[in-house]
């Protein structure tokens, strides 16, 4: 009974440990059917850290999958009216779009450089910037930063989210995105002037149990995606007044 107390203190310090009883009576018995029980064991756990893996592959296809039907629709109403009076300005709307459009469908990488990235966010901005007279925009971003991976257009669903919140309080919306680097860590944060987040909410979107339900489905997804790509990140929404700052911090 002591050496099989000693074996399981094996095992559980190495799980690939298994009992090694050759003592022809029913204590070897014992330790094949405890031995058959960890392999068991061993394949149930591999199977459900494989399903693990899947689900987390699956749940971040879907995020990405995500983009704002409203904003294509309108895209596309711009672009009927431009045709109308300023083919110039149609032709570099359906560029624009059609980068965007290439871009967020294609399955080649889920990861993208912060330089790759911001040019699509930028064709984005200036496509809302011909739909909105006074809308304004401006992306300041850290020459350090510029390689570093995120998720594909992980910024995005938070730009939809202060444009689709923002328009409602004022017309004269203005935007800032800021990129810098520091040592290990990669600091983003987007800025509004849009007329800020209730306190409520403000709970709700920075706390650990944050679900997806409501509104602020750009926050919930962009905040998904970091998460599930850089588990040790810190992402924060701040509102003092009329301002709302969405704050990611990601560490490799």
């Amino acid at each position: 009974v002591e050496f099989i107390s000693n074996e399981m203190k094996k095992v559980t310090n190495n799980k690939n440990y298994r009992f090694k009883i050759e003592s022809k009576d029913e204590f070897q018995f014992l330790s094949e059917n405890i031995n058959q029980m960890l392999d068991e064991l061993e394949e149930l756990n591999q199977n459900n850290i494989s399903l693990l893996k899947e689900n987390v592959i699956s749940e971040r296809k879907m995020l990405e999958a995500q983009f704002n039907p409203h904003f294509l629709y309108n895209t596309l109403e711009t672009i009927r009216v431009a045709t109308y009076y300023d083919t110039e300005l149609a032709n570099k709307l359906i560029l624009n779009l059609n980068t965007i459009l290439r871009y967020s469908i294609s399955k080649m990488n889920e990861v993208a450089a912060i330089k790759t990235d911001m040019l699509y966010i930028k064709n984005y901005l200036e496509i809302c910037k011909e739909r909105f007279e006074r809308f304004t925009f401006d992306i300041t971003i850290d020459e350090q930063t510029e390689e570093f991976l995120i998720p594909k257009l992980l910024i995005l669903p938070i730009v939809e989210n202060s444009m689709k919140y923002g328009f409602r309080d004022r017309r004269d919306l203005h935007l800032s995105i800021n990129i810098v680097r520091t040592g290990e860590s990669l600091t983003i944060q987007i800025s509004d002037n849009g007329g800020g987040i209730d306190d409520s909410t403000l709970v709700k979107v920075n706390s650990n149990v944050f679900k997806k339900s409501g509104n602020h489905h750009g926050l919930y997804n962009a905040k998904r995606r970091l998460l599930l790509m850089y588990p040790n990140s810190y992402f924060k929404v701040k509102s003092p007044g009329e301002h709302t700052t969405v704050i990611m911090k990601i560490r490799e």
